[in-house]
């Protein structure tokens, strides 16, 4: 971790001006600096990185840098050891590269761009040999540097490489008189610059008037934690020393950092014997109190609650004994534990197949082939065609170089199956390149300055155009770059009030959604139009979130959100904006994927070793064991490629196992009216089943229940049941029961009972009795045995010829779908008088 303090002198007064540390940055894992106006994204792997030049700069200004810690190379073919790039911010060009030494150490110095934003900035040196992404602390841009002098002290302790508790003070100043010599005392006693054997008790102003990464380097336990006096002596005649106060910090190394975990703080370089009584870091417990040792280290274990409140929070540390309280702060990510892997099938490509460092694929349905990008800083860079059952490497190339040395690095990839194309980014280069699908051989290169800071690409066949966004985050304005995919000219530009990032393309609707890594929105971009009206969607996040992966589902018309900065999956309603859903994944989420075959979206915690899966319902379902996953693409049948960055360096195919099926069949009587039930057996616990009842194989509408009544429809028609059983991330499975044969219903008949008085010149009624509902019923009222004409009604009027005989009725009763029946009433006597 680092601490700065800042103070300055009159050339022309004596006047001591004592300034209190502040902390800017740090070189532990797990801990960030606090927020500025944009906070840094997380860091990645080994090494430690700083700005050796004055905290306070302007612009066109000389910035000097060194690092230590860092990690051999390993690809075949490669330097010994890896070099970084040097970025402005996050997402800036590459303004420097530079060779780490052997002993994993590299210093060097660029120039600030003259057009840089005032404000602060900080810079990020990125390597994929392994994979490491690290930021210094921050400085401050001004439009014109104060007059006298103006020193910057930074504090780093531990490190990788360097022992525990070793405490190195970095100064850098300007206001000097040239070539004045400084000195320095710690405490009241001179301190020599420089590392133990090659020290020199001054150092020389330069021609300008500053200093930089002039270093005082403390060995382990001869600097402990707590308030040091700082004092820089000057000699220009005059001239008043510049004193401040710096505090020295313990160093501090979280195990681990994400939710539902256990791990190991361990701090050193306290006073001996010191006490750690307290520790205040969100809903984290600490094994306390906790006691350093005679070199000043303690080691405490702690617990993060699977609930814990997430993101960066401040970590206060209390020390008794001396007394002090240290804030750092630290950033507590989504659960990584790793669950569901049962529920994939997983398909690798060969260890050392690929070319490390790879970023993006796309599928082609066409070539039947995915088509995948490395782009490695120390390597060459290679473009890969890959069998996508296999993950077989079937063809490669390498992009030409512009001049020997100078690799075009081939970073965002899409595909064009209507004309047979690859289309590239060459981010470094600004530029584009378009190859053949069949041998990969180049069809054009774009020059430099296509497209600033080319990321992604995607290829809309419908209107024959392809999309490049640029993402230089030191403009406030970019473009999405269009592109004839027949002519392969540049025929637009479309101004982007940010820095787009992910693509995502409705071809059907001709809409085009894309992130801002700057700013919490996201755009939707009519392509369909000719005048490519933007629309902005607040996407209701932090300024800090860092929005750069994107997906679109037309059918539900939801636009996925993956961002680093929040470690999240949002969803929200692409028309309206409305948020939807707001679920966190893993660290630094990357990269977003919907699969609308499954319903199941892919999130790459580039940050953290996962990639997590969420269900439509918004649950994540599965956490899958990928280390530094870059980019995830779909075939459009329900896999996915997932391109890890992580030392194997692989693509590797998911697809989601079948649901475990068992059986279904139809119960009960087949007859109309009657109910049936669907009868499932030996399913998959805890899936859910759904029902659609068929008629002669076609579906019945609104026959979704476990039961169905069959109606005169199905009479004398085949029915069956399909039923679907689904349990994310499982692939759902479909089952039909046998057909059963729908024989007509049978009537409830009702007993009809005669009412009157059987004399002439009376009426008789008929009560029909109960019959099933709905049924039709028909009369037939007889005397003698012989039906009488006409009479067909619940009524008859005896007459006197019917005296004596004996009379009854017949109720028949008819419905749809039923057999008819006849009922007949007990007969009745006429009387003779």
């Amino acid at each position: 971790m680092s601490i700065t303090a800042m103070s300055r002198a009159s050339r022309r007064g004596g006047l001591r001006t004592i300034v209190a540390g502040l902390v800017t940055a740090c070189a532990v894992a797990g801990l960030s600096a606090p927020a500025h106006a944009a906070e840094p994204r997380p860091d990645t792997g080994d090494g430690a990185v700083t700005i050796t030049s004055p905290l306070t700069t302007e612009p066109g200004a000389e910035v000097a840098f060194e690092g230590s810690g860092f990690t051999a190379g390993t690809s075949g073919g490669a330097p010994a050891w890896q070099t970084v790039s040097v970025k402005l911010d996050d997402a800036g060009d590459v303004l420097a590269t530079v060779q780490v030494e052997s002993d994993g150490t590299f210093d060097g110095t660029l120039d600030l761009p003259g057009d840089v934003a005032l404000g602060e900035h900080w810079l990020r040196f990125l390597g994929s040999n392994p994979v490491v992404s690290k930021h210094t602390q921050s400085f401050t841009v001004v439009d014109e540097l104060p007059q006298g002098a103006e020193v910057t002290a930074t504090v780093s302790t531990g490190g990788r490489g360097v022992p525990a508790g070793t405490v190195t003070i970095t100064v850098a100043g300007n206001g000097f008189e040239p070539g004045e010599a400084l000195g320095a005392r710690v405490d009241g006693s001179a301190k020599p610059w420089g590392a133990s054997g090659a020290t020199t008790p001054t150092v020389a102003a330069a021609a300008d008037g500053s200093v930089a990464g002039a270093r005082l380097v403390f060995a382990p336990g001869t600097l402990r934690a707590g308030p040091h006096e700082l004092v820089i002596e000057r000699a220009a005649a005059g001239a008043a020393d510049i004193a401040k106060d710096v505090t020295v910090p313990p160093a501090a190394a979280f195990s681990t950092l994400s939710a539902g975990s256990e791990g190991t703080l361990t701090l050193s370089n306290l006073p001996s014997g010191a006490t750690v009584p307290a520790i205040e870091f969100g809903d984290v417990d600490f094994a306390l109190p906790a006691t350093a040792d005679a070199a000043g280290a303690v080691t405490i274990a702690y617990s993060i609650p699977a609930d814990a409140g997430l993101g960066t929070q401040p970590v206060v540390i209390t020390q008794a004994g001396p007394a002090a309280t240290y804030t750092l702060s630290a950033k507590i990510s989504p659960s990584a534990t790793v669950f569901g892997t049962e529920a994939f099938d997983r398909v690798e490509t060969a260890p050392g197949a690929i070319q490390q460092g790879l970023y993006q694929s796309d599928f082609s349905a066409a070539s039947d082939a995915l088509f995948a990008t490395s782009a490695s800083v120390l390597a060459t860079s290679t473009l890969y065609k890959l069998d996508p059952k296999t993950l077989a490497v079937k063809a490669s190339t390498v992009p030409a170089e512009e001049t020997p040395g100078a690799l075009w690095a081939a970073y965002g990839v899409g595909v064009d199956d209507s004309n047979g194309t690859v289309w590239v980014t060459n981010t470094r280069q600004d530029a584009v390149a378009v190859y053949d699908q069949d041998d990969l051989s180049l069809v054009k290169q774009f020059p430099r300055g296509t497209a600033s800071h080319s990321r992604d690409v995607v290829v809309d066949e419908t209107r024959g155009r392809a999309y490049v966004s640029e993402a230089l985050r030191s403009r406030t304005t970019n473009h999405i770059v269009v592109f004839d995919t027949e002519t392969l000219e540049v025929v637009d530009r479309i101004e982007i009030p940010g820095v787009p990032m992910s693509l995502a393309l409705d071809e059907k609707k001709g809409s085009l959604y894309t992130v801002d890594i700057s700013a919490p929105k996201a755009y939707a971009i009519d392509v369909a139009g000719a005048a490519h009206e933007v629309r902005t969607i607040d996407l209701g996040l932090s300024d800090s979130a860092s929005a750069s992966g994107v997906d679109y589902d037309p059918k539900t018309q939801r636009l996925f959100v993956a961002s680093q900065g929040a470690d999240n999956l949002l969803v929200v309603d692409a028309r309206t904006g409305k948020q939807l859903a707001d679920v966190p994944t893993g660290a630094g989420a990357l990269n977003v994927q919907h699969d609308a075959v499954n319903g199941l979206t892919y999130l790459a915690n580039f940050g953290g070793v996962t990639v997590s899966v969420v269900d439509d319902s918004y649950r994540v379902v599965a956490n899958l064991d990928l280390q530094r996953t870059n980019h995830i693409a779909t075939d459009g049948k329900g896999s996915v490629f997932a391109v890890d960055k992580a030392a194997e360096n692989q693509v590797v195919k998911l697809t989601p196992k079948a649901l475990q099926a068992g059986t279904v069949k139809v119960t009960g009587t087949a007859r109309v009216g009657t109910t049936l039930t669907a009868t499932t057996a030996s399913w998959a616990t805890g899936a859910r089943l759904t029902h659609q009842w068929l008629r002669a194989g076609k579906p019945i509408a609104k026959a979704t229940g476990r039961t169905y009544t069959p109606t005169a429809a199905d009479r004398g028609r085949a029915l069956s049941v399909r039923v679907t059983g689904a349990k994310a991330p499982y692939a759902a499975v479909t089952k039909q029961s046998s057909a059963v044969t729908v024989r007509a219903g049978v009537l409830r008949a009702g007993k009809p009972r005669i009412s009157g008085t059987p004399k002439a010149g009376k009426r008789l009624v008929v009560k029909r009795g109960t019959w099933t509902a709905g049924t039709t019923v028909r009369y037939r009222w007889y005397v003698g045995g012989k039906a009488v004409k006409g009479a067909t009604k619940s009524s008859f009027v005896l007459q006197k010829k019917h005296r004596g005989k004996k009379v009854t009725v017949k109720v028949t009763g008819s419905k749809a779908g039923y057999a008819s029946v006849t009922r007949a009433a007990k007969a009745v006597k006429v009387k003779r008088k």
